[in-house]
């Protein structure tokens, strides 16, 4: 509502210039026809030139005034727009204030219609009759004559012989011939829908006298004005009421006179008119043009890559799911016009974009972690818009998987990368990250680095505002698009080692497809807390007791095949994460490490809890027996400084490395030379050895 009320106010601004052109340069002047002409345009043009969207790119550097000016209407435009977006309808001032505008226009519209029915009853009370090339109606009714459309309503007590009768018969036949019904009816159906602009009003006035005029001088010309004059003055019958007529007394007969006696002054008629045209260009300019700042090559220059890239773009929700709503903006929709914008900004040869959806259509979850492995992406970015029970929280954020950790080290570098270069052009939350209460989908199952993006917040006023708009819309699409080109590029280093990475609840509908959504259960059979150290498969157990329990060993008989450790005691989440530190053979080591350890090489397990939720978990291994692991980094030379080792997205050292039980390795990827380097900086300039664990089942 904010913005129809914002268009109504630049119609009635547009529609004042062209009126006060007119009244000061083309009123009262004897070129009639053009004078009805611009009248009749006039309507239309002040209607639809605030509608009209044209684009120029203006230079960032540019300080053009005229440019300035442009810039400040554009920016005026979008924040009514936005204003309009985040709006909700309710029974406020605004709704009320339409419906009383509405209100109006219905009863306007009920004149026009009653005005119509009032001369249709007159045509069928009293026989027409054909003459040539219109239908005479010889009446009573008081005041006529009138023409209205073909129609010609005569007055009887007017002698058609006479020459009083012959002068206003050919008035009335000029009315007829011009089609002036056509622009009463249209001027008034105007009126209908825009009745709170005077200017319109107005305008209607103008084109009844203009009406006259070209109708009194093709009537009488230059003969005998005295007679004329006379004609009118003597004129004694009652005026008639309707709106949509052409009536010989109805109109201003001092102004009718001087149109008659008038002369032309041809220099003064062409001036009049030629003013017109830089009119037109000045209200095109204001109420069409905006100025939008142009990006050169020097600003936005293609990054070299040194092969092709396949990334995708997933638009979050679509089709049913609209996602988060804010009055009439929509998630799913905002979602999609950033998708488009970063696609079609892209002029890098080497990186191929591609979408999970182009229109808005629903697309299951796997779906699109299959999208994305049918087209071999290398990167994937799913964008959303997110929404809070607080209207505080703002800023935009960024979210990588907790589950899957073989990517932990690149989702870690494509989110820094994108809240970094956002944070250029707005607020961000730079800590990435993870859900806790449950895992994502696009992220957990796919097949290549991924992170969501949430664009901010709907439930945030500045938020809102800020994404609702296309130019900044345009402004978050080049910096996810940098994002992507830094994420790909050798000669920009990775993030700092140690990101910030937190662990929030979020609620959300499209994280687990519905028809694989399942709730957690807690494994113990007898209702006390219990961790399970990942690696070792499930805990059987059901003793009562707040006791560690080592299957296979120690006083506990309870043997079976999974040889897996259980702690009882512990809440139901990773242990790490839980405050546990574990150590081996009296280092510390991480949880990773500690699930790698082969179990037939486990000669003890000693846990001391300091409470419910903090311990320690210590291993001792069979030395005798331990089997180590031996990686080498071919090309190396002997003695050099050794590899940098990651297992499952940790660093690790060389002693835990060894720890880890071969038959447990999933991949071994190895990264030397400038790929290393530019990956994890100085830290791999010794080469890089990245561990994957088998997948747990």
């Amino acid at each position: 509502m904010i913005a129809l009320f914002y268009y109504i106010i630049k119609v009635i601004v547009c529609s004042g210039i062209l009126y006060g052109y007119y009244h000061f340069a083309l009123r009262n002047r004897v070129f009639h026809e053009w004078n009805r002409f611009y009248l009749l345009t006039a309507v239309p043009f002040s209607i639809l030139l605030p509608i009209l969207d044209i684009n120029i790119m203006a230079p960032a550097d540019s300080d053009s005034k005229i440019i300035t000016a442009l810039q400040i209407v554009a920016g005026a435009d979008e924040y009514i727009l936005a204003a309009n977006n985040s709006s909700a309808i309710n029974w406020s001032t605004e709704l009320i204030t339409m419906l009383a505008y509405m209100s109006i226009s219905l009863v306007f519209a009920g004149i026009f219609t009653a005005a119509i029915f009032r001369i249709m009853k007159m045509v069928r009370r009293y026989k027409p009759v054909l003459l040539e090339n219109f239908f005479f109606i010889n009446t009573t009714e008081p005041g006529t004559p009138f023409s209205f459309f073909k129609y010609l309503f005569w007055n009887e007590e007017i002698s058609l012989e006479g020459e009083n009768g012959k002068r206003i018969l050919e008035h009335e036949l000029v009315h007829i011939r011009e089609k002036h019904s056509w622009d009463k009816i249209f001027i008034h159906i105007i009126l209908v829908f825009f009745w709170i602009n005077p200017f319109f009003w107005l305008i209607r006035q103008e084109m009844t006298m203009i009406h006259e005029f070209i109708a009194d001088r093709r009537s009488v010309g230059r003969g005998d004005v005295n007679a004329f004059a006379k004609l009118i003055l003597e004129a004694s019958f009652p005026s008639h009421a309707g709106i949509l007529t052409s009536s010989f007394f109805q109109s201003s007969i001092k102004r009718r006179l001087a149109m008659i006696t008038k002369t032309t002054n041809p220099r003064l008629m062409y001036l009049s008119r030629l003013m017109m045209i830089p009119l037109l260009f000045l209200l095109v300019f204001t109420f069409a043009v905006k100025a939008k700042t142009l990006i050169t090559k020097d600003e936005a220059p293609v990054v070299h890559l040194d092969q092709k890239y396949y990334v995708v773009i997933d638009a979050g929700h679509g089709g049913d799911d609209n996602g988060a709503i804010s009055g009439s903006l929509k998630e799913k929709d905002v979602n999609l016009q950033l998708a488009r914008m970063v696609k079609e900004l892209n002029k890098n040869p080497s990186l191929e974009l591609v979408l999970t959806r182009g229109d808005d259509k629903s697309t299951a979850l796997p779906d699109r972690v299959k999208f994305a492995e049918e087209k071999n992406a290398q990167l994937f970015l799913s964008i959303h818009v997110a929404s809070a029970p607080s209207a505080t929280e703002k800023g935009i954020t960024a979210f990588i998987s907790k589950t899957d950790l073989s990517r932990y080290d690149q989702n870690v570098r494509f989110a820094s990368l994108l809240l970094n270069n956002l944070s250029t052009i707005y607020n961000v939350d730079k800590s990435i990250k993870q859900r806790e209460n449950s895992g994502i989908w696009v992220l957990d199952k796919n097949v290549c680095p991924a992170v969501i993006l949430e664009c901010g917040y709907l439930s945030n006023t500045d938020d809102r505002n800020y994404i609702s708009s296309k130019a900044n819309q345009e402004k978050i699409a080049r910096q996810i698009l940098k994002s992507i080109e830094d994420y790909f590029s050798k000669t920009v280093l990775i993030q700092p080692a140690t990101p910030a990475v937190q662990l929030v609840k979020i609620s959300a509908n499209d994280t687990v497809p519905k028809s694989k959504a399942q709730t957690a259960k807690n494994p113990s059979a007898n209702g006390n807390t219990e961790v399970v150290v990942q690696g070792y498969g499930s805990n059987k157990n059901t003793n009562s007791n707040n006791e560690v329990v080592v299957q296979g060993y120690g006083s506990n008989k309870n043997t079976n095949s999974n040889n897996e450790v259980v702690v009882q005691g512990y809440p139901s989440k990773k242990n790490d994460e839980a405050g546990v530190r574990y150590f081996v053979d009296g280092k510390e080591v991480n949880s990773a490490v500690a699930n790698s350890i082969n179990t037939d090489n486990i000669a003890s397990v000693n846990v001391n809890k300091s409470n419910s939720t903090t311990g320690t978990i210590n291993i001792t291994t069979k030395s005798n027996t331990t089997t180590a692991t031996t990686i080498t980094v071919q090309g190396l030379k002997k003695g050099s400084p050794p590899p940098l080792y990651m297992l499952e997205g940790k660093e690790i050292s060389e002693e835990e490395m060894k720890l880890i039980d071969p038959e447990k390795i999933e991949s071994i990827s190895v990264l030397k030379d400038k790929s290393a380097e530019t990956l994890y900086g100085d830290k791999g300039k010794n080469g890089v050895i990245v561990i994957t664990l088998k997948k747990r089942s």
